[in-house]
């Protein structure tokens, strides 16, 4: 059957396909089809309409009419008509012709059968889409005839005779298409299917019926389909069609394979089991349900209250669960046993019957969909149970952090308002409800004992009661028994295969899967957060406490050290405030809170309230209590102090001592009674204050008040009396006082005369000297008495104002008699010690002590011997004392605790015997018995050596105990296990160089020599210390550099040799230093043997890996130069995060002039590049296809190039953009454009413009002149600055800011043009400005000339920056630096600090859109920084500014 996808104008492409290869349709054509295609003047008209495909046009316009005689082509061009007309001979001599050319053709065409020329397109171009429609086309499409390759004598034989013919077939490999046929032998045919060729036409024999067509129409027909064929639809159709009915088909199979997959395998599909999942469902929404904490909304708990609230209801779901989990183990089962037993009656399988193996693997294939289905069960009871968890701590967690903000509610009640309250509360009665928020829990505030303020419970304890709450909760839901494990279940329980793991698998507890859920853990961790910001809130609120708080220490201070405070200085000012103050105070401590809702806590401060509220009473009570006992003391004091006075006063003098005394009494009492009157006037007023506060004073303290006032008055009368008889009382008595100084005076000289007795100079009582100081003693006691007579007497001259006598005798016999009685008890004490001394035995003798004693009386008998010049027992006792003189350094020096053995070796040799300290025979008197003395000099340098190596020990023993416990920090390195470094060693360093100065002291002292061994050793260990430790801190500096360099998996792929030279070092240095961390002995670990030598080789090995880092890092700078603008640190940053795009973002900054962020979407993963970011948040897109992929260095080249290319693009745009006359100026700036690209733009149009109209005012048109231009832009940059006054975006503020500054200058010039009278664009004044224009292709880019300098604009993107106010100093500035650039050489203004050279050279480079890198110098720059500095200039073809560059050292 035929299947024609459509008809042409007449049919003909019925023939096209067919479903059938051995049939084909017969056509018939009535008069209309023929006329038809006549009448159509494009013979393709039927196909474009109903294919629809695209034609080209073209001038040839072809035109086809056909006959039945002859078919005549023609061919209608620009140029004029073509025809052809070719008869049916023809067309066989054209075929001969075309068949001569045939290389598998040898014979030669007969020479009168004419070429036919090309009618139709040919193959070639029919390639192209729709050429086969174009009518210029030179090719043509083969005639049927030529395609069947006949031979020369075949086409003659035709013509010569029109009864002959040929035997036609389908060629092999067609796909049986209509008019692809061979010339075959008669035995090749296929009876039923076959073709014969004749002059007249073509016979198609199918069965028993034949069809025939013309020859003429056979090859139209033959023509339009080939060239049917060659339109995209009808070439594809037979793919088309092909893939389409394959597709159906495997659509269609697929579908009933699923189909057959879900109905087969699909639970629900099984009646048993699909009710038993349904009821198992029932059962988890109603558990699901429930909830594991009940927290009731409107509650207020405290900790122990919710506790126990969430017990309870934990309890009660246990039950549930438990009764849950039977529920759901009895309808699995049911449901399996059904199954098995329909399986069993469905396989005619007896229960009790031996099955056989086929029955057997049968039932386990069945029991293994039964395992499935027990699986399916357990998921559902775990899915529930984990989403009741999460449920239920999500709904805990809107508890305690609620979503809505709580209003802070502070309560001021009375303890009596908050008791009747809670009476009420407890009684039953209906507590009226405002329908505010009620607090989840509540607290108490306290006071402690140690004054601080404590809110209870802890936040700890209500974070570990939520903890333990939600443990619980998690062990409920781990109640229900698996069903995958349930041994009721296991003989349903099959391995999915051979080779799964046994079917008793270890099963995970539910509640583990729970608290290991990451969703359950942070819900959890916020719960807890938000107890803490909720009882931080509380934290922060008892800070209203804080002030009552320390008021009430105040006060408690107060009335603790009021008695102390108040009885040194009474001031009632003071009293009368401090009452007044404790009085309004006890007011404003009422307003204390009671309680207060905040968040989620209800605050209870209702007892803190109840102990901060007395302590104002308390002070006043205090002072109530103070004000009588002061006033009793001081009645009391007072009352004491005139009871004094008064009796001496009022009495009557009978003698000297008495007058002397009243007079004394009179005089002080005159001089202290304005203080007796402030006192009780005092005591009156502090009466008085407590009266007016109503305080009771008792009646014993007012009696004392009416005391005091009698005695002052007392007082002053008896002193007026005192007074009046002074005068005659001091003429009595002073005529007593001069009777009795001389005999005073003449006693005085007769004691003297008894103190010259020989008695005190015989030296027959030097042995027995207690007589003579008996007598002196006896002596002494008359003196005194005599002294103090003389004072009295002196005393009363003075008070009587009288001469007052001196007794210079007096003074000169105490001076005598004291040193007399020294001199003699000199002599006793002496002979004592001596005695003492003699009879100790050397070992024991206080060497301190006896140096002492000899000093003392050393100077005793110094002073006796000059003031007692008669007196011979001074120096007998002074010859005593000198003879223990030599004795003294001596016994020092044998004392000497320093002496070691070879020192008392030495003394022994030099004495000739030998010492023994411990012999108490061995006394003082030996050693002046046995001369030793005579040594002194001798012993006294052993001595000095002694000491001096004893000092050199201590010193030493500094050193050691030092290093004794002295161990190394050892820190953990990034919390990772067994991973240390060394902490600060700062410390062991100061003590390592204090240890070697000491050390190297003792060396270089002259009494090393007993010790230089011992010091040697440890001066040899600290050298040894001090270089290991330099080399560890050198290596371990190396190794976290590198170590977070070599963690980078890209690092190490690209650089494998130095990876693993740094893992060798890296294991070395973790073994190293675990060692150190189990023993961290600072002097142990540093002189291990050859442990120096280890840490040399690690750094020579860090410094080898850190030169192949350096080199590796050459590289990349190579493949992207402005990477030499970053540090080692940085770089190594980015290539160690070269997967992540996102990580070279913070380095933007130092390797692009503006671009500081790359737009990479939405997606933080994405690794495509829609834009760039300036700091002024300015994006501009930087096109499609743009990606950071592969190497960071390959692709932020790219971004470099496309910076570039996108900003010369968009620049063109603008520039073509600024020239639309539907826009002014100002309306273009906000239209969109980059910064960069309207200041650029608008200095080419500028300087276009302004060349415009120089050359119109040279040309004198004064319209477009100078004049003009400068009114029409001053218009412009008005139209700016009004547009700046409006309300604009920050970023298009900043754009219009920056042109305002430079068309300022602009406008500046204009008029320097004017004024100069410029007519030609060659006038120096001209070309000396900074001008941009766009030059066309093939420059195609944007130039800047200046002056003589030509140069392009790099296109370096610089953001939405600001410009410098360009001054003629500016300008000059770029015109030096443009020539110096132009003439490839470098410029270096000049000039003082602060006048802009810096600022002034990266304005010049943001005009032309080049990259300035400013570089820093100092004397700390080498060449090898300047090195690197420079490859990055030449290779990258960027600016720099080295600013201070004098500052370099060149040396």
């Amino acid at each position: 059957m035929s299947d024609p996808f459509f008809t042409g104008a007449d049919g003909l492409t019925s023939r096209l396909y067919s479903d059938n290869n051995n049939s084909r349709a017969k056509l018939s054509h009535g008069p209309g089809s023929m006329t038809s295609l006549s009448r159509a003047t494009d013979p393709y008209a039927g196909t474009q309409s109903v294919s629809n495909m695209p034609v080209k046009r073209r001038n040839l316009k072809p035109k086809l009419t056909m006959s039945r005689s002859q078919p005549t082509l023609k061919h209608e061009s620009s140029r004029g008509l073509v025809t052809s007309n070719l008869s049916v001979t023809d067309m066989y001599k054209a075929a001969a012709t075309e068949n001569a050319r045939h290389p598998l053709i040898k014979r030669k065409a007969p020479r009168n059968v004419p070429e036919l020329p090309s009618a139709f397109p040919g193959e070639d171009e029919m390639a192209d889409d729709a050429s086969y429609l174009s009518d210029d086309s030179n090719a043509t499409t083969r005639s049927f005839l030529s395609s069947l390759q006949l031979t020369a004598m075949q086409m003659a034989s035709f013509i010569e005779d029109p009864g002959n013919f040929l035997y036609l077939s389908h060629k092999m490999g067609t796909n049986g298409m209509a008019y692809d046929l061979e010339v075959v032998d008669h035995s090749e045919i296929s009876p039923v299917d076959y073709y014969t060729l004749s002059c007249s036409g073509i016979t198609h024999f199918l069965g028993s019926s034949s069809d025939f067509t013309p020859l003429e129409q056979w090859e139209r027909e033959y023509l339009l389909f080939g060239r049917m064929r060659k339109i995209p639809f009808f070439s594809k159709y037979r793919a088309w069609k092909n893939f389409t009915v394959w597709k159906k088909n495997v659509k269609a199979a697929k579908i009933a394979s699923a189909s057959g997959g879900i109905t087969g395998n699909l639970f629900l599909f099984v009646p048993a089991l699909r009710d038993a999942l349904i009821e198992i469902k029932r059962k988890c929404v109603e558990i699901g349900a429930s909830r594991l904490f009940d927290i009731v909304q409107g509650t207020t708990y405290t900790l122990e209250e919710f506790v126990a609230a969430q017990q309870a209801i934990q309890e009660d779901l246990t039950v549930r669960l438990n009764d849950f989990s039977g529920d759901i183990h009895q309808i699995v089962r049911s449901a399996c046993d059904d199954i098995v037993d329909q399986f069993l009656h469905a396989n005619k399988i007896q229960a009790d019957h031996k099955m056989t193996f086929m029955e057997r693997a049968s039932l386990r294939s069945e029991c293994r969909k039964l395992t499935r289905f027990l699986r399916l069960t357990d998921f559902m009871v775990i899915d529930m149970l984990r989403d009741l968890a999460f449920e239920s701590v999500q709904d805990a967690l809107e508890r305690v952090q609620p979503k809505d903000e709580i209003p802070r509610v502070i309560l001021t009640q009375s303890a009596e308002e908050v008791a009747a309250a809670q009476k009420a509360k407890e009684e039953g009665k209906e507590v009226a409800d405002d329908g505010s928020y009620k607090p989840l829990f509540t607290v108490v505030v306290s006071h402690q004992a140690d004054g601080q303020l404590e809110v209870g419970p802890s936040a700890r304890s209500f974070k570990e009661g939520f903890q333990n709450v939600v443990h619980q909760s998690l062990k409920v839901i781990g109640i229900p028994e698996r069903v995958s494990s349930h041994e009721e279940l296991a003989a349903y329980i099959m391995a999915e295969n051979a080779d799964a793991e046994e079917v008793n698998r270890e099963e995970v507890p539910v509640q583990d899967i729970v608290s290991n859920d990451d969703q359950f853990e942070s819900t959890t961790a916020d719960i807890y957060a938000a107890l803490d910001e909720a009882f931080e809130s509380v934290e922060d609120y008892i800070d209203v406490f804080t002030p009552y708080q320390e008021t009430f220490r105040a006060n408690a201070a107060y009335v603790d050290n009021i008695q102390e405070s108040y009885r040194e200085n009474v001031d009632l000012d003071l009293f009368r405030s401090e009452i007044e103050k404790y009085t309004g105070m006890r007011t404003s401590f009422e307003g204390i809170p009671s309680a207060a809702n905040i968040g989620i806590f209800s605050v209870d401060s209702i007892d803190l309230k109840m102990k901060l509220m007395p302590s104002p009473l308390l002070c006043l009570y205090a002072l109530e209590t103070l004000l009588p006992e002061l006033i009793d003391e001081g009645a009391t004091e007072l009352n004491d102090r005139l009871g004094e006075v008064l009796p001496v006063i009022k009495k009557s003098p009978t003698n000297v001592d008495m007058f002397v005394k009243r007079k004394k009494v009179v005089a002080t009492s005159n001089l202290e009674m304005q203080s007796y009157k402030e006192k009780q006037t005092l005591i009156h007023e502090m009466y008085d204050l407590m009266k007016n506060q109503g305080w009771v004073l008792d009646e014993k303290k007012k009696a004392s008040l009416t005391i005091i006032d009698e005695s002052v008055t007392s007082i002053e009368n008896n002193i007026q009396i005192a007074e009046a008889n002074e005068e005659e009382d001091t003429k009595r008595f002073a005529a007593e006082i001069e009777a009795d100084i001389p005999v005073l005076s003449k006693d005085i000289v007769e004691l003297r005369g008894t103190l010259d007795n020989s008695l005190i100079a015989d030296m027959n009582n030097f042995a027995t000297p207690e007589t003579v100081i008996t007598f002196l003693t006896s002596n002494e006691e008359k003196l005194n008495a005599y002294r103090t007579h003389a004072a009295e007497l002196q005393d009363y001259q003075n008070v009587l104002s009288l001469e007052v006598t001196e007794f210079e005798v007096l003074e000169e016999v105490v001076a005598e008699l004291k040193l007399k009685l020294e001199l003699w008890r000199g002599v006793k004490d002496w002979g004592n010690l001596t005695a003492d001394w003699e009879g100790t035995a050397l070992g024991k003798v206080d060497a301190e002590s006896l140096e002492k004693q000899v000093s003392q009386y050393g100077r005793t008998v110094f002073k006796c011997t000059k003031n007692l010049p008669g007196n011979p027992v001074a120096p007998a006792l002074k010859e005593q004392v000198d003879a223990w003189t030599p004795v003294l350094p001596l016994v020092t020096d044998l004392r000497n605790d320093s002496l070691q053995d070879r020192h008392w070796e030495q003394i022994n040799n030099l004495i000739g015997f030998q010492i023994d300290m411990n012999d108490e025979s061995f006394t003082l008197v030996e050693l002046i018995n046995r001369k030793v003395t005579d040594h002194a000099d001798e012993i006294t340098n052993i001595a000095t050596t002694a000491v001096q190596e004893s000092v050199l020990q201590e010193m030493m023993d500094k050193v050691t105990s030092i290093w004794k416990d002295q161990e190394i920090i050892v820190l953990p390195y990034k919390d990772v296990k067994d991973l240390y470094v060394l902490g600060d060693v700062s410390e062991i360093i100061q003590a390592l160089d204090d240890s070697l100065v000491t050390v190297n002291t003792v060396l270089g002292s002259r009494y090393v020599g007993g010790i230089r061994d011992f010091v040697e050793g440890w001066r040899k260990n600290l050298i040894l210390f001090q270089d290991t430790i330099d080399e560890w801190m050198t290596c371990q500096k190396g190794w976290m550099y590198l170590e977070t360099i070599f963690s980078s998996p890209d690092i190490v792929r690209q650089l494998p040799a130095a990876a693993k030279m740094f893992q060798t070092v890296d294991k070395s240095w973790k073994a190293i230093m675990k060692l150190t961390n189990d023993d961290c002995l600072a002097v142990k670990a540093c002189t291990v043997a050859g442990r120096k030598e280890l840490f040399q080789t690690h750094n020579a090995a860090l410094d080898k890996i850190q030169k192949n880092l350096e080199e590796y890092l050459e590289t990349k700078r190579g493949k992207f130069a402005r990477f030499y603008f970053l540090s080692n640190d940085e770089l190594l940053e980015i290539l160690s995060s070269a997967k992540d795009p996102q990580a070279v973002q913070p380095h933007l900054r130092k390797c692009f002039e503006a671009l500081v962020r790359l737009d990479f979407g939405d997606d933080p993963g994405s690794s495509d590049i829609f834009g760039m970011l300036s700091p002024e948040k300015e994006r501009v897109d930087l096109g499609k296809h743009l990606k950071a992929r592969g190497n960071v260095e390959d692709w932020l080249t790219n971004v470099e190039d496309r910076m570039k290319s996108s900003l010369a693009g968009f620049m063109k745009a603008a520039l073509i953009d600024y020239d639309n006359p539907d826009q002014e100026r100002h309306e273009w700036v906000m239209c969109g454009h980059a910064g960069q690209l309207v200041a650029t733009v608008a200095q080419m149009t500028w300087a276009r413009d302004t060349e415009k109209a120089i050359r119109a005012y040279g040309e004198g048109d004064k319209e477009n002149g100078l004049e003009n231009w400068f009114d029409y832009f001053k218009k412009d940059l008005l139209k700016l600055i009004e547009l700046i006054r409006t309300d604009l975006k920050k970023i298009h503020r900043k754009i219009i800011v920056a042109l305002v500054t430079t068309d300022v200058h602009a406008r500046d010039i204009i008029d320097e043009l004017l004024e100069h009278g410029v007519s030609s664009v060659n006038n120096f004044t001209w070309v000396q400005q900074l001008r941009y224009y766009w030059e066309e292709p093939p420059v195609d880019t944007c130039i800047i000339q200046h002056s003589d300098a030509r140069l392009e604009y790099g296109f370096e993107y610089m953001g939405a920056t600001s410009r410098l106010v360009i001054t003629p100093l500016t300008d000059r500035c770029w015109m030096t630096l443009t020539a110096s650039y132009g003439l490839k050489l470098g410029a270096a203004p000049a000039g003082p600090a602060g006048t802009g050279k810096t600022e002034s050279s990266k304005d010049l480079a943001k005009a032309i859109g080049i990259f300035c890198v400013v570089f820093n110098c100092s004397d700390q720059i080498d060449y090898k920084m300047m090195a690197k500095h420079f490859r990055g200039l030449a290779q990258s073809g960027t600016w720099t500014c080295l600013d201070e560059f004098n500052r370099i050292d060149i040396e």
